[in-house]
């Protein structure tokens, strides 16, 4: 059984408690760190190919920052080099203030078959004092 964390360390906002390596404000290097973990995650098959995964989670940060179309890319990338079990968990972590439903069915197409919502609260102030980036109405849409 083989298993991958990835990192992705942009978020929208920080939060005031969050003491995880993330970065706000960043969107110029999404591209960039998006090309470099490709290229990082090729350099890895040459080095122990055919492993396939069990599990596969992306979390963060807030990795639904980054493009319906960049996260795809990196499963994509991850299926190619790895492959996957047939039963494969495919996880990723999201803020209900970064996706939406149209996102959602992309993302499930793409091969994710899990998603942790960030929620925290459903209460406003404990939200605001806590610096997170959506409402509880974005919660409870979540």
């Amino acid at each position: 059984m083989s298993s991958l964390y990835i990192h992705i360390p942009f978020c929208k906002s920080k939060c005031f408690y969050c003491s995880f390596s993330s970065f706000a404000g960043m969107q110029s290097l999404h591209e960039r760190y998006c090309a470099a973990l490709q290229k990082e995650i090729r350099t890895h098959q040459r080095k122990q190919p055919g492993t396939p995964l069990a599990t596969l989670f992306i979390g963060g940060g807030t990795p639904t920052v980054l493009s319906t179309k960049q996260l795809s890319e990196i499963i994509d990338m991850c299926d190619q080099v790895y492959g996957f079990e047939p039963d494969a968990e495919i996880s990723i972590e999201a803020n209900p203030g970064t996706i939406d439903v149209a996102d959602l069915h992309i993302l499930r197409d793409s091969g994710f078959n899990r998603i942790s919502f960030g929620i925290q609260s459903f209460q406003e102030q404990d939200l605001l004092e806590l610096g997170r980036a959506h409402s509880s109405a974005d919660g409870m849409r979540a």
